[in-house]
């Protein structure tokens, strides 16, 4: 069975509609608004992320090994993932269980390839931006509504750019962004300035 976007969404609505109405309870069992059964979509997403955090910091294996295993997981997700998704589409805005093992099977690729390139081959400095970044998580997501707001909204960029760049302005944008937000993180992290909850 095929089905339309439309009427997947439909499906999907009404299957958390339903199974919400059966478990939910006088309790108050809290859900989102697509429902429980959408949120076992993103439950199995956070568990694929427990596992590969499991597995690096499982002792018992080698660090080659950890490679091995995460590559075989990342192709394993994302031939699984295709698969489905001929029968259930690959839909991020829905979230389908295809999505899932895509999105992690590419994950878990890229984790591999970090994993061998940062943690067996030594190559660090590349990634330097991540760990300012990852020092000051929360001032800068904080922070990125800020500059994304000026940016994006009020045209500073955007709006100069589209005359010279046409459809690549937005591209513009996001690299302007990007660029502020890691120059931020690097002024924080190079003051010793570590902002936590």
């Amino acid at each position: 069975i095929i089905l339309n976007i439309k009427e997947l969404k439909f499906a999907m609505d009404s299957t958390g509609q339903t199974v919400d109405r059966k478990l939910a309870t006088a309790d108050g069992l809290a859900v989102t608004e697509w429902g429980l059964a959408a949120d076992t979509q993103t439950l199995a997403t956070n568990l694929l992320g427990v596992f590969a955090g499991w597995l690096i910091n499982n002792e018992s294996f080698n660090k080659q090994e950890k490679v091995r295993w995460l590559l075989l997981g990342g192709i394993t997700g994302v031939i699984l993932g295709f698969l489905w998704g001929i029968q259930f589409p690959v839909i991020k805005k829905i979230w389908t269980s295809s999505y899932v093992l895509v999105t992690g099977g590419y994950s878990g690729i890229l984790l591999a390839g970090f994993y061998q390139l940062i943690e067996i081959w030594g190559v660090r400095r590349w990634a330097s931006p991540f760990v300012w970044i990852g020092r000051n998580a929360i001032a800068i997501y904080l922070l990125s509504g800020i500059v994304g707001g000026l940016i994006f909204y009020s045209g500073f960029v955007t709006i100069p750019a589209k005359g010279l760049l046409g459809e690549y302005a937005d591209l513009l944008a996001s690299l302007v962004y990007a660029g502020v937000i890691v120059l931020i993180a690097y002024g924080l992290f190079r003051r010793k300035i570590f902002i936590r909850l």
